[in-house]
C-alpha cells in the first residue's frame, strides 16, 4: 500500500505508482477479495490506506471511495472503530484543528496541500484573514518552529503572518526559535523586512544560557543561532534584561570565556550596571580583558618608518550609545551625541585590585588623556576662580582681624571674597541640581557646604562677640586650605599626585591604627592623673587643713602635672611624639618611675616608631608604583566630573565627537 512519492523526481513517476496500485486494488475486489481481511494487528486495507502519510491527497481520496463502493465493507468491527472515526476525519473540513494534527504528525507534503486548499479558501474574506485566522496562523508557525518543520515554516510565512507579538506577554516567533534552536528559522525571521524586536525581546540573554545543553532534536542548534544574533544588526548587544544583566553578565557568569571574547570583539560595553550595581568585569577573567585590549590597538599597516604609520585605538568597550532595539546601528542611533557612563568601566578597575594594572594599557591612559581634554578647560577655570577666592578670604580675614589702617584694601578683599563665595554657591547649586542622589554621599561637597557657610560669617559684619569671630575665621581658614590641597593634588603633574596619594595613605593608616592603639594612651593618661594629678600638700601644715592655693607669683602648670583629666589626655598623647618634660613631673614613689618607664618604652619607642615605619612603607610602595597611581588619581577626579555632568539620568551632556576624532594616534620617528 506504500507509495511514496519523495523517492522519484518530479510528480507524474509518483502518480503513475499510486495509478497501479489502485488499479491492483479494484482488480481484487471484483474477483472476490474480501475487504474485510485483518493482519496480525487488525489492520484492514482501507485502515492500512487511511493511515498512510505517503500517500498523496488525491489519490487516498480514490482509493477510500473504491472500499466504500463494496457492500460488505465493515468500519466498524475492528479496533473499537477506529476506522469510521478516521474515514470522519478525512472527510471533514479543513480548519485549523486539522492543520495543527497533521503538523505535529510530521506529513509536510499533507500539510502543505491542507494548508494550500485552506488558506486559499479563507483568503476570499480579508476581514476574516486579518482577524479569526491570524491566531490560527501565529498558532501554526509556532508549532512548526517547536518541531523544525522548515517547508511548513516557509508556507506560513509567505502568507504575511504577522510575525510580531500583539501582547507583551506573548512569545515571538523569533524567541521561540531561539528557545528551541531552530537557526533556519530564526535565520529567515531576522531576515524579515517586518520584524520588530522590541525591549523585551532578550534574545542573546535566552541563548546563552542554553549553549551548553544537547541538542533535542537534528534541527536545534543553539550555537548557530548564537552566530545568527550576533552577526544581525537588529540585534543589540547591550540588551538587558529585568534584573538588568546584559549578555556579557551572562557569558561571564556561565564562564563561558569563548562567549565572553566574541561579545568583546563585537563591542559589547564593560560598564553596564546591574539592577545590584554589579559590573559585566566584576568576575572576568583579568587575562582575557588584557587580551581583549591589546586587539583593540591597531595599525593602519604601514611601516613604523613611514610617515603615513598611524595607531588605531579602538573605544567601542568603553563607550555605550543609545539605540532602537530592532533596527541596524547605521539608522538606529537615536541619540548620537549622547554617551552614558564613560569613567564607570576605568572607575571599577582603579578600584580592583585584580584590574588595577590595566590602567598602564596603552588603551586607558589614552581615552582619560582624551577625556581629560575635553574637561581640562572646567577644572583650570575652576582652579583659577578657587585660588583668587583662597587668597582674597585669607588676606581679608588677617586685614579684619589684626584691625589695619588699610581700610579700603580690606574693603576690596571683602569684595572679592563675597564674589568668590558666591560663585562657590552657584558651583554646589549646579552640583545639587545635575545629581541630588550623588551630591550628599560625597564628603567634599559637603565640606564645601560647612565652606560657604563659614565664609558668610567670617565676612559678614556680625554682631557676636569677637572671640566667636575668631574661632569661625580659624575654622574657615582651615576649610580653605584643605580645599585648595585637595585641588592641587588634583593636577595631572604625577609628581604633586604622587605626594597627595602618599599625605592621603598614610593619614589612613595612622588613623586606623591609632584608633586601636588609641586604648593604651587613654589607660596611660588615666595612670598619669592618679599619680601625678593628687594635690599637694605642705608637709609642715597640719593634717586636717586643706591645701593652700598656689601663690600669686607662682608659675605652677596644669597642664604638666596631670590635675584635669582633659589635660591629662593631651598631655599623654603629646608625649607619645617624646615631648616630657620630665622635670616638671613629681616622682614620689617607685610605681610612679614603674609607669612611667612602662609608658616610655611601649608607647613612645615601640608604638610611635612602629606607626612610623607604617609611614615609611605606604611612601615606599605608593613611589613604586608613581604611574599606576597617577592614572587612578586621574581616573577619580574625572569620575567625578562625569558623575556632575551625567546628572541624576547618567547622561552625559558634551559631544562624544572628540574622542571618535581622537582614536587615531599617529606616531612618527624621529
Amino acid at each position: 500500500m506504500d507509495v511514496d512519492d519523495d523517492d522519484t523526481e518530479g510528480q507524474s513517476p509518483g502518480r503513475s505508482s499510486a495509478s497501479q496500485v489502485g488499479s491492483c486494488i479494484q482488480l481484487l475486489l471484483e474477483y472476490g477479495a474480501s475487504p474485510n481481511l485483518v493482519d496480525q494487528c487488525e489492520f484492514t486495507p482501507l485502515h492500512h490506506v487511511l493511515k498512510n502519510r505517503k500517500i498523496e491527497a488525491g489519490t487516498k481520496l480514490e482509493l477510500i471511495r473504491l472500499f466504500l463502493k463494496q457492500p460488505q465493507l465493515d468500519i466498524d468491527s475492528y479496533r473499537n472503530g477506529q476506522v469510521r472515526q478516521m474515514l470522519r476525519e478525512a472527510g471533514a473540513e479543513i480548519d485549523g484543528e486539522r492543520l495543527l494534527r497533521t503538523l505535529r504528525d510530521g506529513d509536510e507534503n499533507q500539510f502543505e496541500q491542507q494548508f494550500a486548499e485552506y488558506h486559499q479558501n479563507v483568503s476570499g474574506n480579508a476581514d476574516n484573514q486579518c482577524n479569526a485566522n491570524q491566531e490560527e496562523y501565529q498558532s501554526l508557525l509556532a508549532e512548526s518552529i517547536k518541531r523544525g518543520k522548515q517547508r511548513a515554516f516557509e508556507a506560513i510565512l509567505e502568507t504575511g503572518i504577522n510575525i510580531n507579538p500583539s501582547k507583551l506577554s506573548d512569545i515571538s516567533p523569533v524567541e521561540l526559535a531561539v528557545i528551541w534552536g531552530n537557526h533556519r528559522a530564526l535565520e529567515k525571521l531576522l531576515k524579515h523586512p517586518q520584524l520588530r524586536l522590541t525591549s523585551h525581546s532578550k534574545l542573546l540573554n535566552a541563548v546563552i544560557s542554553r549553549l551548553g545543553e544537547q541538542p533535542l532534536d537534528d534541527f536545534c542548534d543553539h550555537q548557530r543561532c548564537f552566530q545568527l544574533l550576533l552577526e544581525s544588526d537588529r540585534v543589540d548587544i547591550n540588551e538587558a534584561d529585568k534584573a538588568g544583566l546584559v549578555p556579557l553578565s551572562y557569558a561571564v557568569k556561565y564562564r563561558n570565556t569563548k562567549v565572553a571574547r566574541d561579545f568583546l570583539r563585537q563591542g559589547a560595553y564593560i560598564g553596564a550596571r546591574s539592577a545590584f550595581g554589579d559590573l559585566p568585569i566584576q568576575k572576568m577573567d583579568p587575562k582575557v580583558l588584557e587580551e581583549h585590549f591589546d586587539s583593540c590597538i591597531t595599525t593602519n599597516g604601514e611601516k613604523p618608518g613611514d610617515q603615513s604609520f598611524e595607531i588605531i585605538i579602538n573605544y567601542k568597550n568603553l563607550m555605550r550609545r543609545q539605540r532602537e532595539p530592532g533596527r541596524s546601528d547605521k539608522r538606529s542611533i537615536g541619540h548620537p551625541h549622547q554617551l552614558e557612563d564613560e569613567m564607570t568601566p576605568i572607575a571599577y578597575i582603579a578600584d580592583s585590585k585584580e584590574l588595577r594594572y590595566l590602567l598602564q594599557h596603552p588603551l586607558i591612559p589614552s581615552f582619560l588623556f582624551l577625556k581629560w581634554h575635553r574637561l581640562s578647560v572646567i577644572f583650570y577655570l575652576n582652579f583659577l576662580l578657587y585660588s583668587l577666592f583662597t587668597a582674597s578670604i585669607i588676606t581679608h580675614t588677617l586685614l579684619k582681624f589684626h584691625e589695619s589702617d588699610h581700610t579700603g584694601l580690606t574693603a576690596l578683599f571683602g569684595l572679592f571674597s563675597w564674589i568668590g563665595i558666591v560663585y562657590l554657591m552657584i558651583r554646589e547649586v549646579v552640583q545639587l541640581a545635575m545629581s541630588p542622589l550623588l551630591y550628599f554621599r560625597s564628603i567634599t561637597n559637603l565640606m564645601e557646604v560647612a565652606l560657604i557657610v563659614l565664609s558668610i560669617l567670617t565676612c559678614m559684619e556680625a554682631s557676636y562677640d569677637k572671640e566667636t569671630q575668631r574661632i569661625l575665621a580659624v575654622f574657615t581658614i582651615l576649610l580653605v586650605s584643605v580645599e585648595f590641597c585637595l585641588l592641587v593634588g588634583s593636577l595631572p603633574v604625577l609628581s604633586i599626585s604622587t605626594h597627595m596619594l602618599m599625605l592621603r595613605a598614610v593619614s589612613s593608616s595612622f588613623i586606623k591604627s591609632f584608633a586601636l592603639y588609641s586604648i593604651f594612651v587613654l589607660t596611660f593618661s588615666l595612670c598619669f592623673y592618679i599619680l601625678f594629678g593628687k594635690p599637694q600638700v605642705d608637709s609642715s601644715s597640719p593634717k586636717n587643713s586643706t591645701p593652700e592655693p598656689a601663690k600669686e607669683g607662682e608659675d605652677e602648670s596644669h597642664f604638666n602635672t596631670f590635675s584635669v583629666p582633659i589635660e591629662a589626655l593631651i598631655k599623654t598623647i603629646v608625649m607619645l611624639t617624646g615631648e616630657f618634660d620630665a622635670g616638671d613631673i613629681k616622682f614620689d614613689s617607685v610605681y610612679t618611675y614603674l609607669i612611667f618607664l612602662l609608658f616610655v618604652f611601649f608607647m613612645t619607642i615601640v608604638l610611635f616608631n612602629l606607626l612610623n615605619g607604617l609611614a615609611v612603607s605606604d611612601t615606599q610602595a605608593i613611589k613604586a608604583q608613581a604611574e599606576l597611581n597617577g592614572a587612578i588619581v586621574r581616573t577619580n577626579l574625572l569620575t567625578r566630573y562625569e558623575q556632575v555632568l551625567t546628572g541624576r539620568d547618567g547622561h552625559a551632556q558634551t559631544s562624544s565627537s572628540q574622542l571618535n576624532k581622537g582614536s587615531r594616534f599617529a606616531r612618527e620617528r624621529p
